[in-house]
């Protein structure tokens, strides 16, 4: 080997300088400042790093040259990461990092992706898209949400379904929190949703009850007849709250409610709800008198 070398010497100094002219591409900083794609002026990979820096500033400061830095002094410059990514020009970019394998990564992409997308960008609608079956539930319901609002996406209430039944209390409550503004117009969700009558979670039983407001009496009414009996008082009352804006549709309750009546922390929520089902039968307080 070192005789071939020897005897080209040319060909060797020419391998030499190839490699060292593509192996530093091999890194993305090198190779995108050179190549593009580029932020602001700034190779991607500035802001990609920029942004895990801040996602995971804990373990980052916890690092060996962290450490030295603050120990000396110094700080590392900061390139304002978000502020870059809730622009327009950032959608490349965002639609890039929402496939991160980080799921840190890809939650704070789809968040600013949702903020300065347009309800016409195509390759936006297909990230978001995409992320409907992310296997993070947060990322998943975060999507769900941009498309809903943004478009009336049905493709969302199978995220919403699925999340519903999550056995982590956080991921219930916000998967509640949107399907009780989804519900009203995709009934096919209504029965998953109402089965959070039975979760462990008072919140979220609250959150149902208010929910029913917006869903049709008939369907609502059973439900909000089963939370007037429920063993926490916000579920209760929100139970209450929900029949009151139902009115007259909420007639059924009459006698639960008759009875909710008995609950002095209660009576006059309770008197309003009855009031607006029948009030011929149930006058105002100060008509009463």
């Amino acid at each position: 080997m070192l005789a071939f070398l020897k005897a080209h010497k040319w060909k060797s100094g020419c391998v030499v300088l190839l490699l060292a002219l593509t192996l530093p591409l091999l890194h993305p900083f090198p190779r995108q400042l050179i190549f593009g794609p580029k932020l602001h002026g700034e190779p991607w990979w500035v802001w990609e790093s920029e942004l895990r820096r801040m996602l995971h500033k804990h373990e980052h400061d916890q690092t060996l040259v962290a450490k030295v830095f603050s120990w000396v002094g110094l700080k590392s410059e900061s390139f304002g990461v978000t502020d870059v990514m809730y622009t327009e020009e950032a959608i490349p970019f965002l639609i890039h990092l929402s496939i991160d394998g980080d799921e840190r990564v890809r939650y704070a992409a789809v968040d600013a992706l949702s903020y300065v997308r347009k309800p016409n960008n195509e390759s936006a609608r297909k990230a978001l898209q995409a992320r409907l079956q992310d296997g993070d539930p947060e990322v998943r319901l975060l999507a769900a949400r941009s498309l809903w609002f943004g478009e009336w996406d049905r493709g969302v209430i199978t995220a919403i379904r699925s999340s519903l039944d999550d056995p982590d209390v956080e991921i219930r409550r916000k998967a509640v929190l949107l399907a009780r503004d989804v519900c009203s117009d995709a009934p096919d969700l209504l029965e998953p949703f109402g089965r959070r009558i039975t979760d462990g979670d008072a919140g979220i039983r609250a959150e149902l009850m208010h929910g029913m407001r917006h869903v049709d009496p008939k369907n609502a009414v059973p439900i909000l007849m089963r939370g007037l009996d429920d063993e926490n008082s916000h579920v209760r009352l929100a139970a209450v709250d929900s029949l009151r804006l139902h009115g007259p549709a909420a007639r059924d309750a009459v006698k639960l409610l008759e009875r909710r009546f008995l609950d002095d922390s209660m009576q006059d929520a309770v008197w309003h709800a009855l009031h607006a089902i029948d009030r011929a039968r149930y006058p105002a307080k100060d008509d009463a008198k």
